[in-house]
């Protein structure tokens, strides 16, 4: 297997092409087509191929999901994302309700809180995986190919990668930097407007971002050292981003539903949900994808989401949040779907 896969391929679509069948359509082939060109020339593999829409009202949410949604997914796009504006958890519902591969994000504002709780709710009454394609952005959403909390700025293409590998104990920075470099060769030469890479490191499953911070730091994850490591890696994503296009977050991510090490610490109570909490603040691009009993009170909701506000305002970046409410008990797990089991933590803990 390649160190380097390509985790998403994201088209960004502005307003203007999206008004516009032909102009979608034009630029949809162009998307693929060079796509092929560019898996071929690499010889990468590429996990999923995305959409992005421009920022779009509730009004414009049924439209846009007619022209976009249902076009991308007649040409094998794998996923769509669409930032809203105004909206009401009903309408967020039944739209993730209705279509599968769609994700959606909204911004928090102070204000905004009794709106995104009763999101929230609506989902763990209902159907509690709508929350793995919701998410709650602190700031202004960024152009990125990582969902939900995502949106479209101008058009073009951004890639993402799954490269944990790349950082382990051996590997030379410099090596990665030449295949970043030809990475982006090869993009630019399969697209017109190619936007960019954004260089965070992710997990998937066993490619464990956590592990790779215990080989960082020498010790268990959550122990002391931690956070040095992280930020050493925050340290060599900010070297190679000086050196190559980049869009997006381009920080260490600990999504707890996407990494197996930190599902392993948590089963066994040495990684709890303050940690995670904690961890945004040191240059980590979110909450996400961590899992609470849906009888957690309104007011550590509340606590929670003027937590994040404020590591926002303290990092002066965007952060996102996936928050799953699911009928569970703290200590146990949950089925999520193609994120497999799930361990659920206490918000209290």
């Amino acid at each position: 297997m390649s160190t380097i896969d390509i985790r998403a391929a994201a088209l960004h679509i502005d307003a203007k092409t999206l008004s516009s069948t032909d102009g979608l359509e034009r630029d949809l082939s162009k998307f693929l087509e060079g796509l092929d060109n560019f898996a071929e020339s690499t010889h990468l593999k590429i996990v999923s191929k995305r959409v992005v829409a421009p920022l779009t009202s509730e009004s414009e949410l049924e439209r846009t999901l007619k022209t976009l949604y249902e076009r991308a997914e007649s040409q094998g796009i794998n996923y769509v994302g669409i930032p809203l504006g105004h909206w009401d958890p009903s309408t967020l519902y039944e739209a993730l309700l209705t279509y599968p591969r769609l994700f959606l994000s909204v911004e928090y504002g102070p204000g905004s809180e009794s709106d995104i709780l009763k999101v929230f709710r609506v989902f763990s009454e209902s159907s509690y995986m709508l929350a793995t394609r919701f998410a709650v952005s602190f700031g202004q959403r960024v152009q990125t190919p990582y969902f939900p909390a995502t949106q479209s700025k101008e058009n073009g293409v951004s890639l993402s990668l799954l490269y944990v590998e790349q950082f382990k104990k051996g590997a030379l920075l410099e090596s990665l930097l030449e295949r970043l470099k030809e990475m982006q060769r090869q993009a630019e030469a399969s697209w017109d407007s190619f936007l960019g890479v954004d260089l965070s490191i992710s997990p998937w499953m066993e490619r464990s971002v956590a592990s790779l911070v215990e080989e960082i730091s020498g010790i268990t994850f959550t122990l002391p050292g931690t956070i040095a490591a992280i930020r050493e890696l925050n340290r060599r994503i900010e070297y190679l981003a000086s050196h190559v296009k980049t869009t997006g977050f381009n920080e260490v991510m600990l999504p707890l539903a996407e990494d197996n090490r930190l599902k392993e610490l948590a089963r066994i109570g040495q990684l709890r949900f303050s940690h995670l909490l904690n961890y945004a603040s040191y240059c980590v691009a979110g909450l996400d994808m961590v899992v609470i009993p849906d009888t957690s009170e309104d007011t550590v909701l509340l606590g929670l989401l003027r937590d994040l506000w404020d590591i926002h305002l303290l990092k002066r970046r965007p952060l996102g949040m996936r928050l799953i409410l699911a009928p569970a008990e703290d200590g146990s797990d949950i089925d999520l779907g193609m994120f497999g089991k799930t361990p659920v933590l206490s918000p209290l803990r």
